[in-house]
């Protein structure tokens, strides 16, 4: 849907405020490659334009993004009064500006892994990648807005598929961490996905900001597995720089 002509901001404009209120957090690159644009001068136009408007606002942050853009309060008016998005559904993106650095971190690495896998398509295999906004349309949004996944990723090829949830961890408390942890298991052996799918549970990739913290969640994991009877579901970790470095489909699993 399109905003009316009284609008004081392009198409274009409009199609980056939906890519901040899908993804929530982006770079400049990010929204220049989701927009197959070739221009990061005209983009950066666009985004000083908004930012003076009142759509977006931006955020410094540590390396190796820099800065991030994210939706402002006349970009959120946006989605209530043009798209007539709930004001309920919206409430969440009036908090941006004071979201953690391992929230952006998260955001910006889910963007990355999308456009990834999306250069990644071809004839013979074909990923398709789903983030939490896009749950509540899903037809699986029951289990999918259960657990939260950080994306839920299918790859297809020829006759075989497969199936990821991918879970990014930040530094938070352990509790925290390993309680995301456990509902991934819980679900697991709830067989609930079995039930609304018919297929098996996908397997689990679990993405670390550090090697220290990636040591921990190995070690907590393998315990829990322990008490599982045979059937385990199938679990791989790796750290967020060798994501960033090496991409998701690269060599940088381990499975636990």
């Amino acid at each position: 849907m399109k905003m009316k002509k009284s609008s004081n901001i392009t198409d274009k404009q409009q199609d980056i405020l939906k890519l901040l209120y899908r993804f929530r957090f982006l770079k400049r690159s990010q929204i220049q490659q989701l927009l197959n644009h070739k221009d990061y001068k005209t983009i950066n136009l666009w985004l000083k334009d908004l930012i003076e408007k009142e759509y977006i606002q931006k955020r410094d942050i540590k390396f190796p993004y820099k800065i991030a853009y994210h939706l402002a309060p006349n970009g959120i008016s946006y989605f209530r009064k043009e798209l007539k998005h709930e004001s309920k559904l919206l409430q969440k993106y009036y908090r941006e500006q004071d979201r953690s650095l391992s929230f952006i971190s998260s955001s910006l690495l889910i963007a990355d892994i999308y456009l990834d896998l999306k250069n990644r398509n071809s004839e013979k295999v074909k990923f398709k990648v789903y983030i939490k906004s896009d749950y509540s349309s899903h037809e699986h949004a029951y289990i999918l807005l259960a657990l939260k996944p950080n994306a839920y990723i299918t790859q297809t090829a020829k006759d075989d598929e497969k199936e990821y949830f991918v879970e990014i961890l930040g530094y938070q408390p352990k509790e925290r961490l390993r309680q995301r942890i456990k509902n991934y298991l819980y679900s697991f052996q709830g067989r609930e996905w079995e039930e609304e799918t018919d297929r098996d549970f996908p397997s689990i990739l679990i993405i670390c900001p550090s090697e220290e913290l990636l040591d921990y969640i190995k070690s907590y994991t393998k315990r829990k597995l322990s008490q599982f009877d045979e059937t385990r579901p199938t679990i791989h970790s790796t750290t967020i720089e060798k994501v960033i470095q090496i991409g998701i489909t690269g060599d940088i699993w381990e499975e636990i």
